[in-house]
């Protein structure tokens, strides 16, 4: 519905009237505008003399007050306003026509003012009331916040002060105790009279299952535990509170600190002991051994001496060589930190030198010296000497077998190539195959000399890559492994695998191994002739040794049969003889696994 706005309005059909007002810019509204308008008016001027509907009548008395804030109603002398219109209209105020004047409509409209500020003054004023009560209950309401966060900082303070002071007690407490029973006793005295817990009890894992049954679960209480591990022993620290209330999530963290402490003053007390008793047991080992022990500095000054050494002493010189020995200079070869031989008169002594750290001074080098008199074994390895030759016959023998083995390596590759490459049918077969027999018995017998007269010199070690060793070895077998239908898969290593071996033997040991497997394939041929072997072959190596592991589809293990099998025996006296160890297992149905351990 359209919307009229103005500050004076006249319902007239009386043109003087019209013009009368001219100078105030008024809107003229008809009858018929009452019903199809709205209105922002300030001053309606009604003239009685224009006759309105009842719809209209309505109109306009609905309208006042709200679209028309003054209604200004023209009587004309001498006539009378009929009551309908009378009882509806209902204006602020009756004029007649002849005494209507611009003065009265600008009274009206300084009253309109007037009402308009002070609605506006009431309307600001009621609104600076209802923000004051907004703040004041604003105010009010922090107010009661800090006056209650004040009060809950106090108790929290208090509550902070008494924490600290019984985890200081609890701390100091778990410093004196020695024992789980005395710790049992000072905590149930510490925490019931801080109203913690109602009772504490440390249990040793074997009696904790019978303790928890003996709870009494029916009870409205609270029970908290916490491990303990003392040296090897476990224990569970229990704590007890008889009443409805959970325990706190700061009492849970202080028990968890309480039974962390008490495990390690209670470890370092032990710990402590131990060291004592450790202390004690080398002292008596110090002074109860036979041979003499001396402890010395660079400058040769003896700084303690077990008893032997006391009583052999000669002078009570300070220094060892005068001490032991009566010189007047230091032992010819010593060695600081190694092992060495002293001879004295007659007297043979091994002196086994080890630097030590003293903690107690720390800017100084210290040795310990054990003295063994090895006079007896020095004589008894001189008539030993008399099995010299017996040793040199030995090398003889293994020098000339390994003399023998190479050219007849060749000479056995040669007739395999030839046997390969004649017609099967050629009459130089039955030639070549006599030749191959007595080549292989001449091998056997010439392994059968190396395995015997192995000597028992110190083997010359050599830094190598284990993986190549292999690779290089199982090449010159491929001919005899190819003849026999034995595959061969190595998966080699993806970093070098560096050990110190003697490189003959380690290549022997592959060769055994080999021979072993080959022995396995035979007697398993001998159910399925047309059956085909395969090794897989891993090396590896970890910080303490390498491992060598041959898996063969030739199993299973048979233990009986292998105690008489010539060829694995050699294989295991190969690999003790060399300090390396040998494990036997089946990794899989059918399948045999050798695995080598090579120490570094």
């Amino acid at each position: 519905m359209p919307i009229i706005k103005s500050q004076l309005a006249i319902l007239s059909a009386d043109q003087n009237l019209i013009l009368n007002l001219a100078e105030h810019d008024p809107v003229v509204l008809s009858a018929e505008d009452l019903t199809s308008h709205t209105f922002d008016v300030h001053i309606l001027v009604y003239d009685s003399r224009l006759e309105l509907a009842a719809d209209q009548l309505s109109a306009l008395s609905n309208k006042k007050n709200r679209e028309f804030k003054k209604t200004l109603l023209l009587l004309e002398k001498g006539s009378s306003l009929p009551a309908r219109v009378l009882s509806q209209a209902k204006s602020d105020q009756y004029l007649y026509i002849e005494d209507l004047q611009p003065s009265i409509l600008h009274q009206i409209w300084q009253d309109i003012s007037q009402k308009e500020q002070e609605e506006v003054y009431l309307n600001l004023s009621s609104e600076l009331n209802q923000q004051y009560e907004i703040i004041k209950n604003e105010l009010q309401r922090k107010l009661k916040e800090e006056s209650k966060n004040l009060q809950e900082s106090r108790r929290q303070i208090s509550e902070i002060t008494t924490r600290v002071e019984v985890l200081r007690k609890s701390l100091f407490a778990t410093t004196e105790v020695k024992s789980l029973q005395e710790a049992e006793v000072a905590l149930n005295k510490l925490l019931i009279g801080f109203d913690m817990v109602s009772w504490l009890k440390i249990v040793p894992e074997e009696q904790v299952a019978a303790f928890e049954i003996d709870l009494d679960k029916s009870q409205e209480s609270h029970c908290y535990n916490n491990q303990l591990t003392i040296g090897e022993d476990s224990y569970t620290l229990y704590f007890y509170k008889k009443d409805r209330r959970a325990f706190k999530k700061q009492d849970l963290n202080y028990f968890d600190k309480l039974a962390e402490a008490l495990e390690i003053n209670l470890n370092r007390y032990n710990n402590l002991l131990s060291l004592q008793q450790n202390e004690r047991l080398f002292d008596l080992a110090f002074h109860s051994s036979p041979y003499p022990i001396i402890i010395i500095n660079s400058d040769y000054t003896v700084s303690q001496a077990n008893l032997a050494a006391e009583k052999k002493a000669s002078t009570d010189s300070d220094k060892c060589y005068q001490l032991l020995f009566g010189r007047n200079k230091p032992c010819a070869g010593c060695q600081l930190g190694s092992r060495f031989e002293v001879q004295h008169d007659v007297r043979t002594y091994a002196v086994q030198s080890s630097k030590f750290n003293n903690l107690l001074d720390s800017e100084r080098n210290y040795w310990i010296h054990m003295y063994e008199d090895i006079s007896e074994q020095k004589a008894l390895e001189s008539k030993f000497q008399q099995t010299a030759r017996l040793s040199e016959l030995g090398l003889i023998s293994s020098s000339i077998a390994h003399e023998l083995n190479n050219p007849l390596g060749g000479i056995i590759s040669y007739l395999q190539i030839m046997k390969m490459e004649l017609p099967a049918d050629h009459p130089f077969q039955s030639d070549l195959q006599f030749l191959m027999d007595a080549a292989n018995r001449m091998k056997k017998h010439i392994e059968d000399l190396l395995f015997f007269s192995r000597k028992d010199d110190p083997i010359k070690l050599e830094t190598v890559n284990l993986a190549e060793v292999f690779r290089k070895n199982l090449d010159l077998l491929q001919m005899q492994l190819k003849k026999e239908h034995l595959m061969v898969s190595f998966q080699e290593p993806a970093t070098p695998v560096p050990h110190a071996v003697s490189v003959l033997h380690f290549r022997n040991i592959i060769h055994l191994a080999f021979q072993f497997f080959l022995y396995k394939l035979k007697f398993r041929r001998q159910s399925k002739p047309s059956f085909n072997g395969l090794v897989e072959v891993k090396i590896s190596q970890d910080q303490i040794s390498s491992y060598l592991s041959l898996a063969a589809n030739l199993g299973p293990h048979d233990l009986k049969l292998n105690t008489n099998d010539l060829s694995l025996i050699t294989l295991e006296k190969s690999i003790l003889d060399q300090g390396f160890q040998l494990v036997i297992s089946e990794p899989q149905a059918q399948w045999i696994q050798l695995l080598i351990k090579i120490p570094r």
